[in-house]
């Protein structure tokens, strides 16, 4: 199965697993809104990638493969599954083991919390105007809303490709830690958020609009970038 459902200790993990780039097609997009949408918002959750990939984003061979409508529902099915991450109440945190591009990195900006690997050999990038890929509504709100506009526009514009510890410096990452650490690390901080009083409370006061803007977004199932493509 590309998405894997897991238990650590009273954290889910939701583990992508489609070797060897854990690529976001179709089905994969849809398996990890099922696994969102049905998780108990009140538990923590890390997400995962198997390996030594988090997600190198959208599958572009199979992106080129699709007709009008199908882009657009592909753009649909992004958002939606964005919108029932940011639904959970409980902590999500990220483990990123390796490369985050594209689609990747979104998912992992879709996180409340960020840990990835401290390799200089690890992608990070947003770079869906050389894939060719626009942003679905969803995405572009997170990443709008999670980064910070001088440096959105350097990587979005150029493409370029930028170091773990780069993003730390950004306040985009929260942590890098050895590839050994990266899951251990991920699950002991979604415990120990969850197990703050009023944890549940400030996310919902910091992330609750971002959350509520996705549902819309989702509701209206509007991917104008796609429409014609």
């Amino acid at each position: 199965m590309p998405v894997e459902l897991r238990e650590a200790g009273g954290v889910s993990l939701v583990v992508i697993n489609r070797p060897k780039w854990n690529l976001l097609d179709m089905e994969m997009i849809e398996q990890l809104s099922l696994a969102f949408e049905r998780h108990d918002p009140e538990k923590p959750v890390v997400l995962a990638g198997e390996g030594e990939v988090f997600s190198a984003g959208v599958d572009t061979k199979a992106f080129v493969q699709y007709d009008a409508g199908q882009r657009v529902e592909l753009a649909q099915k992004i958002t939606r599954m964005t919108a029932h991450i940011l639904a959970i109440k409980a902590p999500v945190v990220a483990a990123i083991p390796g490369h985050a591009i594209g689609g990747g990195f979104v998912l992992a900006l879709c996180a409340d919390y960020r840990v990835a690997v401290n390799d200089s050999n690890a992608r990070f990038a947003l770079g869906e105007a050389k894939a060719g890929v626009p942003f679905p509504t969803g995405p572009l709100a997170i990443i709008c809303n999670e980064i910070q506009a001088p440096y959105l526009r350097r990587l979005t514009l150029s493409g370029v490709i930028v170091s773990s510890t780069e993003l730390v410096t950004q306040g985009i990452f929260d942590a890098v830690v050895p590839s050994a650490e990266v899951l251990p690390a991920a699950v002991s901080a979604a415990r120990e958020m969850s197990s703050q009083p009023a944890w549940r409370a400030v996310k919902q006061q910091l992330r609750g609009a971002l959350g509520e803007n996705l549902r819309q977004l989702a509701r209206d199932g509007r991917e104008q970038a796609f429409a014609n493509r």
